[in-house]
């Protein structure tokens, strides 16, 4: 199959390899699976990683922080090459997330996951966190809404 010709449904699957794979199972050899060695993957607003073995940092520190994070995947939605996978992740602060101790208490945020292919490769990954919402579950900013 030439490149960018996987069809959607394979897409599909392999883009949601990516949350479920490294987040709940904490499968790191996805990113060798599914990332070409020069990748460079952009999870805003943690900024960009460049090439795979850069990428393979930030999800184990996260999983040594919440080991019982587990991706909920809420929807996938294919457009040519693109993929757009909306992902819950739910936890437990059982180490150190963004240089605040470990309280044991949960916490839930919202993960966009959007990826580009070239046959069964992704070769644009990129991500939108929550990071405002896991701050303020996490203690470090106030909610204005309290």
């Amino acid at each position: 199959m030439a490149a960018g010709d996987s069809p959607p449904d394979e897409r599909r699957r392999l883009a949601r390899r990516v949350p479920e794979g490294i987040a709940s199972e904490g499968a790191i050899d996805v990113v060798d699976e599914l990332f070409p060695e020069d990748v460079v993957a952009r999870i805003d607003p943690l900024g960009a990683a460049g090439r795979r073995d850069e990428f393979r940092e930030p999800p184990r520190r996260t999983r040594g922080a919440a080991s019982d994070l587990e991706a909920t995947v809420g929807g996938v939605v294919a457009e040519g090459d693109r993929v757009a996978v909306r992902v819950t992740l739910p936890g437990t602060r059982r180490g150190r997330v963004v240089g605040v101790d470990p309280t044991g208490e949960s916490f839930e945020v919202e993960h966009a996951v959007f990826v580009r292919f070239a046959g069964d490769e992704v070769v644009d990954p990129g991500g939108r966190l929550d990071a405002v919402g896991l701050l303020r579950q996490l203690g470090v900013i106030e909610d204005p809404a309290r």
